[in-house]
Formats: structure tokens, sequence, C-alpha cells
């Protein structure tokens, strides 16, 4: 990398630790790659360097308080887990906010449901498309699998068939299913009011 002028450039100082900068376009690609550690961009002898350990401090100490290197800029870890919306990992007992399926015709299977669900997400059966009886047969392979992780499953609007639309939700209701995924609906019907008010 070329060589800069960092004065009144630098947020702060970093103090060595095990790694020794590294200098390099790679070194930086490399390092912003590993999400899990933080990164910190320096300058040492006037050339820009990355390192992913050591001590930043921030501000406008003197350089002769501290042993180190100008510090241009700093990233924190960024781990997935730390992505999303806490109140819903929270509400759902989540380690990742993320949301598997619901692909219909059983492609987002059970035993897709049940990888996210111990993965620490939340995954949906993809039941559009499939009849009552395999619905039903998903309904209690999750239960049995997945007694202590949540999941749902897809509730697709069905506008040549609101009959079976409403058998769907009884069947959802009838097996305590609380979560469903709600699909190809241009409006409201009356089958997934039904389903939500039941849960009010």
């Amino acid at each position: 990398m070329e060589s800069l002028n960092t004065q009144n450039k630098h947020i702060g100082w970093w103090e060595k630790s095990i790694s020794e900068p590294v200098t390099g376009k790679n070194a930086v690609l490399q390092a912003i790659s590993n999400i899990k550690d933080p990164v910190y961009i320096i300058s040492k002898n006037g050339n820009l360097s990355v390192v992913q350990d050591g001590i930043a401090s921030i501000g406008s100490k003197e350089t002769k308080e501290i042993e180190g290197f100008p510090l241009l800029a700093y990233a924190p870890p960024l781990l997935p887990e730390d992505l999303g919306d806490p109140v819903f990992k929270k509400r759902y007992n989540l380690r990742f906010a993320y949301i598997v399926g619901a692909m219909a015709n059983g492609i987002t299977s059970t035993e897709m449901v049940e990888a996210a669900g111990r993965a620490g997400m939340l995954g949906f059966f993809g039941s559009g498309g499939l009849t009552l009886p395999e619905i039903e047969k998903a309904i209690h392979d999750l239960k049995r699998r997945l007694d202590t992780f949540p999941f749902g499953l897809n509730l697709i609007h069905s506008h040549n068939s609101p009959e079976f639309e409403l058998e769907t939700v009884r069947l959802y209701l009838k097996h305590q299913v609380n979560l469903i995924s709600a699909s190809a609906y241009l409006e409201l019907t009356l089958p997934l009011v039904y389903f939500r008010i039941k849960h009010l």
C-alpha cells in the first residue's frame, strides 16, 4: 500500500498485543472477511496496515502516553447472531433473527424446519399445495422433533377453494400451531382473520 500522511487523521492509538500489523490490499480483504474478530486499520511507519488484536484507545491521547501506532479506523466484530431485532429473537428464543421457508409443496421440508430450529432459527414448513393428511403428518413430525423449538407452517391463499383454506386453519388450531407464514394474499380472508382472532 502507498504511504500516507496520517497527521490529524487518526482517531486514536493502537497498542500491540500478539499479532504484527500487516500491509497490503490482500491483508485488508482477509481481515474484513473475518467477521468474528475486530479490525484495526493503523499507520505503521507511514504505511496503511491492518491487525485484528491489540488494544485501541479512541481519543486524543498524546503519543508519548502509549507505545503504539495511530489508529485510522476500527470495526468491531460482526457476528450473525448480533444482527436483527433482539425483541424478535427473545420472543421466539432464537439465536439468529432468520426465518427459513416456507416453499410450498413440502420443498421446505420437515427436515429443513428441524435443522433451522436446532440451529437457532425459525423454520416454516412449506404446506402450500399439500393435502390435509400430508399437512397433519408434518405437524405431528415437527411436534415430535421440535418439542422445545419454535416452528411454523405455511398458509397459502386458496382463492379457488376457500373451504380448503378454512379447513387448513382449523387443522392448525386443532394442533395448536401458533405461527404461520401467510402467502399469496391480496387481501384479508375470513380463514386468515379467524386464525388471527383465535390467537388474541
